[in-house]
């Protein structure tokens, strides 16, 4: 066991082969009852030594199971606002990673085994895993006009970061924010809020879905509307929304999200939208504007962006192009604007098409929880050369934002090829996208 003081009381953790794990630790209170469909409020202290050896809840969620990434966690709830932090046990000033995870909006949780970060740790950095609403819980637009709940609970996690991560070896001052998909996306958003100014300084981009930029407050209306419909309380104030059970509003969540698939074909329900408010621009355009220029950048995609079962209306190549394009236009700004960017390629497994998330086993080096999984192939020795390839690239650019590569410039066109060896190849124009077939 091993104890820890925060600012809102003791903790207790565990302490295995070197790393110190503190899990299920509050970052807000929780969101229920008048703080259900709220910006995050601040969490109450407790007395005594609070036991944080185990992950907490997953935001509620559609418990369907996930064919690419394991949705293995303790169970969800709305009293999920939480993180976890891993730690080499004698740490003192290292740089941090914190790990927005990805799924739509709508599914995944950092407590989930394949995010599990003490192989990271062991590696010399303290790895913060976050967990934040998701869904209608997270995105909803409220009658009264407030919204963007999941955005305000990862502002609300980096601000704890800041305040907290010393205790555990931490340097706040030396913070990379990484996330995939929908993760990625918020940090673009993140970047744009005048609180989180200061509280990271590099940020690693996987995936990233730039045209989630459709999400307008006009469309955020819309879904609340489907939303309250299904619900039964068309009509419906703040009160009757907090009034709903948790089984409600996930199979209201459920039913809007299908009845917008008939209006938005293929388009995510429930995600950050431009309400003036939280919200006053568009990440994407946002980012692709300059709105990073200030912070060290690392971005990267899969080689095909391939994700099975996709409705027949949307074709692969435009799936893939919704990750990849965004990602090499932010890397052409960067590299004009004389701060060229490191660019990944994950290209393993490639057997028809790499997947959506084929980097994640590698980078976390959880691959024992991706059993079953796609993502995994070849030999043992195989893998184990890509987890080092992938943990020595992402733990070089959170130490020092050099992952060991040069940069992607207009001239050649570099990046860092991630296959079995790992290689630097020059890409061709336009964006090489390479759907299954």
């Amino acid at each position: 066991m091993t104890t820890v003081s925060i600012t809102s009381g003791a903790l207790r953790g565990v302490l295995t082969s070197g790393v110190r794990a503190h899990l299920g630790i509050p970052y807000a209170a929780p969101p229920v009852g008048e703080l259900r469909f709220a910006a995050p409020a601040s969490v109450r202290p407790w007395t005594g030594v609070r036991d944080a050896t185990a992950p907490g809840l997953a935001a509620v969620q559609d418990p369907a199971p996930s064919r690419l990434v394991p949705k293995a966690v303790p169970g969800f709830g709305e009293d999920c606002l939480t993180v976890n932090v891993w730690a080499p046990e004698h740490a003192e000033g290292l740089p941090v990673l914190v790990w927005l995870h990805g799924g739509l909006f709508q599914i995944g949780s950092a407590s989930a085994a394949c995010y599990a970060g003490e192989h990271l740790a062991r590696r010399g950095v303290v790895v913060v895993g976050v967990n934040y609403r998701l869904g209608a819980l997270g995105y909803l637009r409220t009658p009264e006009g407030e919204g963007n709940f999941g955005l305000q609970d990862q502002l609300a996690a980096l601000e704890w970061v800041r305040d907290n991560i010393g205790a555990f070896g931490g340097d706040p001052a030396q913070v990379t924010v990484a996330g995939q998909s929908a993760g990625a996306y918020s940090i673009l958003a993140l970047a744009t809020l005048p609180r989180a100014a200061g509280l990271f300084r590099r940020a690693i981009l996987q995936s990233t879905p730039f045209d989630v930029d459709t999400g307008h407050e006009e469309r955020a209306i819309l879904t609340a509307d489907l939303f309250r419909t299904a619900a039964g309380i068309p009509d419906g104030d703040l009160a009757a929304l907090r009034a709903l059970s948790t089984d409600q509003v996930l199979a209201a969540q459920l039913e809007a999200a299908r009845e917008w698939r008939t209006i938005a074909p293929g388009g995510p329900t429930f995600i950050p939208y431009v309400d003036g408010r939280v919200l006053t621009t568009a990440p994407g355009a946002a980012a692709i504007a300059g709105g990073l220029d200030h912070l060290d950048l690392m971005i990267g995609c899969t080689a095909g962006e391939r994700v099975d079962g996709l409705p027949p209306h949307i074709p692969p190549d435009a799936f893939a192009a919704h990750f990849v394009t965004g990602s090499f236009r932010l890397a052409e700004h960067r590299a004009e604007v004389g701060r060229p960017v490191p660019f990944f390629w994950w290209r393993w497994p490639d057997d028809n098409g790499v997947y959506h998330c084929a980097e994640l086993p590698y980078v976390f080096g959880t691959l024992p929880a991706f059993a079953g999984s796609p993502l995994l192939a070849g030999t043992p020795e195989q893998q184990a050369e890509l987890v080092e390839a992938a943990q020595t690239a992402w733990i070089d650019f959170v130490r020092t934002g050099d992952p060991g590569w040069p940069g992607y410039t207009l001239t050649d066109r570099q990046a860092m090829a991630f296959d079995v060896p790992a290689e630097l190849v020059t890409l061709p124009a336009p964006a090489p996208i390479r759907p299954p077939g």
